[in-house]
């Protein structure tokens, strides 16, 4: 490999480094124009916290057991809670 061989390989990892960082740019200017805002996710979440008929806790569920119709939810808040669930259909 002569002098000329070696700049013709180190242009053409140049032009490589180049396509690379436009590409990852590209990728990143994507990424963030497709993600919600900070400010629209908690718009969206106010918005449907109250749809349908939740079930509303003093604290966290660490843990669920249904059985025959009745949930056991076991709190963050050292408590273990009996709640009737109701099934509704709308046919």
């Amino acid at each position: 490999m002569g002098a000329g061989d070696n700049f013709l390989v180190a242009e053409a990892q140049l032009v490589l480094d180049q396509v690379r960082f436009k590409f990852m740019n590209l990728l990143i200017e994507d990424s963030s124009q497709s993600r919600p805002s900070k400010q629209a996710r908690k718009e969206k979440a106010e918005r449907v916290k109250t749809l349908g008929e939740p079930v509303e806790l003093p604290g966290k569920a660490l843990a669920i057991e249904i059985h025959d119709g009745i949930a056991w939810v076991g709190e963050n808040t050292t408590v273990v809670r009996k709640l009737d669930l109701e099934v509704r259909c709308a046919f």
